[in-house]
């Protein structure tokens, strides 16, 4: 899953999706990175936090993680949320 199968996939308003379900609300990366954690790509941090290093490819894709390092997930309930 990238950029574009996001676009594609949900309802993008700000850099926010609109699409109820799961991410409902969340920044346009974050289903990009749950993806990856369904495929075993982060590291648990604890308390259901999930951990991603952001790398020049993922900047690539999602500009607007310039300046970040990390980013951390977790699931509640139903609902993927940014930690």
């Amino acid at each position: 899953m990238d950029r574009f199968d996001i676009l594609r996939e949900y309802q993008v308003a700000a850099g926010l999706i609109e699409t109820p379900g799961a991410f409902f609300q969340e920044r346009i990366y974050v289903p990009y990175f749950w993806k990856r954690y369904l495929q075993g790509e982060a590291h648990e941090v604890g308390s259901g936090v999930v951990q991603f290093t952001v790398g020049p490819a993922d900047r690539l894709q999602f500009p607007e993680l310039e300046g970040r390092s990390c980013v951390r997930l977790r699931q509640v309930d139903e609902k993927v949320t940014e930690a």
